[in-house]
This record gives structure tokens, sequence and C-alpha cells, in this order.
């Protein structure tokens, strides 16, 4: 005797989401003598989140901005130094970079150069 081909059309059978019992789930009543009173926070909040993702947005557009005029500006230098129109002096800039953040003098700008350089700059960090 043949046995029957398996019907590739047929769906498998559902199943029943598990029920809830609803006599234990907290009432409206319930969650709102939990919870405070959250309209000014709220709202706080929503103004907040609104500012901080107006920042966020802005600062990445200066960011992108800058970044692409620095590039540009060092690209176009470049081109001009190649092509012989202008000549830079990179002992001169070597020398002014050394002079500005190599802090110990030691002829090479390390972590700790630039971390003694900007500690003045730690009472605008937030304390950890």
């Amino acid at each position: 005797m043949e046995t029957p081909a398996p019907d590739t059309n047929s769906r498998p059978t559902p199943t029943r989401a598990p029920e809830f019992d609803t006599d234990s789930m907290l009432s409206t009543e319930t969650l709102s003598s939990l919870l405070p009173d959250l309209g000014d926070a709220a709202s706080q909040i929503s103004s907040g989140s609104l500012a901080g993702f107006a920042t966020g947005v802005a600062l990445r557009k200066i960011g992108k901005f800058a970044a692409f005029a620095a590039g540009s500006v060092f690209i176009l230098l470049n081109t001009l130094s190649y092509t012989d129109y202008i000549t830079i002096n990179w002992h001169k800039i070597d020398s002014a970079y050394h002079k500005a953040l190599d802090h110990d003098e030691d002829g090479v700008v390390t972590v700790n150069d630039l971390n003694a350089k900007f500690s003045h700059f730690t009472f605008l960090a937030p304390p950890l």
C-alpha cells in the first residue's frame, strides 16, 4: 500500500495565547495611587529631550563642516605645495607644534604632555 504524499499547502495549527488572570492585574486606580502626578516632570523630560536632540544634530552638522573645511584646506595647501606655487616650511611647523604641546621638553609629544598641558581645563568637566 502506498503512503499519501504530505500536503505542502497545509498551515500549522495556531497555538492559543496564555490567559491572564485579570483579577491580579493592577487597575488604573491602583497605578495612579502608586505613581505621583507626572505632568510637570513629563513636560520637563520632553523639553529636555528635544533640546538635547537639537543640540546633538547641530553639533554633528558643525563637526562635519569643520572636518570638511580642515580637510579641504589641507588638500589645497598640499596641492599648491606639490605644484610649487607655495613652499611649506615643515620644520618651522614642527618646532611650533613641539613648543606648544611638549610640556616636559623631551622632544616627543605624549599623552602625559597633553594631560599636563590641558589639566587646567578639568574644571569644565563634571565630577565622576
